[in-house]
């Protein structure tokens, strides 16, 4: 029997659905962290100014927000996406 190469486009179980699912994913990510890193790098940037007293906790948290909220908007975005494909079909 002959195997098969290519990937069913169509196909959740396929191995190659799924990693085109994960690169989609990656994609969303990336679009949501550059729309975030223009503030983030500003409110570092503020932090190092004798203005703004920031203690370590607070910029720690202030890490973890900015990375919960890139994850956050990556994964709605993908979901929305994925969305709107199904209502167009």
């Amino acid at each position: 029997m002959a195997k098969k190469t290519g990937c069913l486009i169509g196909n959740p179980g396929n191995l190659c659905y799924k990693v085109m699912e994960l690169k989609e994913l990656k994609d969303k990510i990336l679009e949501a962290l550059y729309s975030a890193l223009p503030i983030t790098v500003l409110v570092y940037l503020m932090a190092l100014t004798p203005w703004f007293e920031f203690s370590t906790v607070e910029l720690i948290t202030f890490t973890v927000g900015a990375v919960l909220l890139v994850l956050g908007i990556g994964l709605f975005s993908m979901g929305a996406d994925d969305q709107q494909i199904i209502n167009f079909m």
